[in-house]
């Protein structure tokens, strides 16, 4: 988790304690009402302004969708802040000292790094430690509504660490061209249906087979221009939203996935390419190596000359060592025989990284040219940090563990809203209009 999702997350809780706590409401341009409490307006646009700020966002999904999300999560927590403060839930000074310890070991973040960045929102040190109370709260109730229910399947666990070990060890982009309807959730089935044969008819051009691809592509302009489906094409993406991963795992090339009823809206995929590469991120590599600059080549060393010593080295009639000296009288040349230490594979181009990773322990490469000049490199060690299996099966218990232990209190949460009475006037609105900070 980033330190702008962090801040974005104390900036929504922070509007929920003042929300839940404050001892007087402001009753102008209420936005929602639950039970006999009022969320104003103000409150929603706050929370609104601070993920523009703090948070990446999906530009193929609109910003009233993003927007519904917030508010449906505001609720949520409204709600159990609520029943965490009727059932006298207590968080001591020790437990809540130890709680916001572990967030900065967990996140890796210093706590000058976050003071900074809450005083960016408006928000100081005190605040941050009632925010921290009111989330660890909200914590404990949701351990008590699932205590005693919560189960991991070890099927589950394997076929999940399955996936994360592939998903890290390949890094897959995909260039993709999203279609979509928006639903009027107020309309009749059958126009929701209407829309529906809509998108499948585009899928039947999409992978039409028995017509030429310039045919095809006149027929999917053509539909979607008469049809009114919007199309939004994604060049090269590796990061796409959680709720769309599940659906391009298994993808490929020219593959058509949909349609999909997501947020008020049905979409289609097209899978125009993707793109597949190692993940070299844990790979380090010990290497030393000679550079000549290209304007050395035309004046005291000639490109001939460069050949001659990296055959000399290959035959062993120099050593790499002595080759480096060789130009220790010229200064147009750049040697690194004392700056030899562990890199990450990472930090190189893709074209040395596909060259260094043929080579074996001790191998001399031939010369590579670059932008600047001539390499001719000696791999001494290399090494692989990928995680084992044990760490994915790790990871992926805890993530099904959370997905369980959030599944269950949202159970709980959504058999108890339909107990109280829950207004929410911006529903009805097409537009939120609010004033950026």
């Amino acid at each position: 988790m980033t330190i702008k999702k962090i801040v974005f997350l104390i900036v929504m809780s922070f509007s929920i304690w003042n929300y839940v706590f404050a001892s007087v409401k402001n009753i102008d341009n209420i936005a929602i009402i639950i039970d006999h409490d009022m969320i104003s307006k103000n409150d929603i646009c706050n929370l609104f302004n601070a993920f523009n700020m703090n948070s990446d966002k999906d530009k193929y999904f609109q910003q009233q969708t993003i927007n519904n999300h917030i508010i449906q999560d505001f609720i949520k927590n409204n709600i159990f802040l609520q029943i965490s403060k009727n059932n006298n839930i207590f968080v001591s000074e020790k437990n809540l000292d130890d709680f916001i310890l572990n967030v900065h070991k967990e996140n890796n973040i210093s706590l000058q790094d976050l003071k900074d960045n809450l005083i960016k929102n408006n928000i100081n040190y005190d605040q941050y430690r009632q925010i921290m109370r009111q989330n660890l709260m909200i914590y404990i109730l949701k351990s008590l509504i699932n205590k005693q229910k919560l189960s991991v399947l070890s099927e589950e666990v394997n076929s999940l660490a399955k996936q994360l070990y592939l998903k890290y060890k390949k890094l897959i982009k995909y260039d993709i061209s999203i279609f979509y309807i928006p639903i009027n959730k107020f309309s009749l089935d059958n126009d929701f249906n209407y829309k529906l044969n809509l998108l499948k008819k585009l899928s039947n051009i999409l992978t039409n087979k028995n017509i030429s691809s310039n045919l095809r592509k006149k027929q999917e302009n053509l539909w979607i221009y008469e049809k009114k489906i919007i199309k939004v094409n994604l060049r090269w993406n590796d990061r796409f939203p959680q709720i769309l991963i599940n659906y391009l795992n298994s993808s490929k090339k020219d593959d058509v996935i949909g349609p999909i009823y997501l947020n008020s809206k049905l979409y289609l995929l097209k899978i125009n390419d993707t793109f597949i590469k190692e993940n070299v991120k844990n790979k380090k590599i010990l290497i030393r190596f000679i550079f000549i600059k290209k304007n050395s080549l035309n004046k005291k060393i000639p490109l001939k000359k460069i050949k001659n010593i990296y055959f000399n080295i290959l035959k062993k009639r120099m050593s790499f060592y002595k080759a480096m000296n060789f130009f220790s009288e010229d200064n147009d040349v750049i040697k690194f025989k004392n700056n030899i230490r562990w890199t990450p594979l990472e930090y190189f181009n893709p074209k040395f990284q596909k060259i260094i990773k043929k080579l074996k322990i001790n191998q001399i490469s031939l010369p590579i040219e670059g932008p600047d000049g001539f390499y001719i490199i000696q791999l001494l060690g290399k090494k692989d940090n990928f995680p084992k299996m044990s760490f994915f099966k790790k990871k992926a218990y805890n993530l099904i563990l959370q997905a369980n232990f959030n599944k269950g209190a949202d159970n709980f949460i959504s058999e108890y809203m339909n107990r109280i009475y829950i207004k929410n006037f911006l529903s009805s609105q097409t537009n939120i209009y609010c004033n950026n900070r």
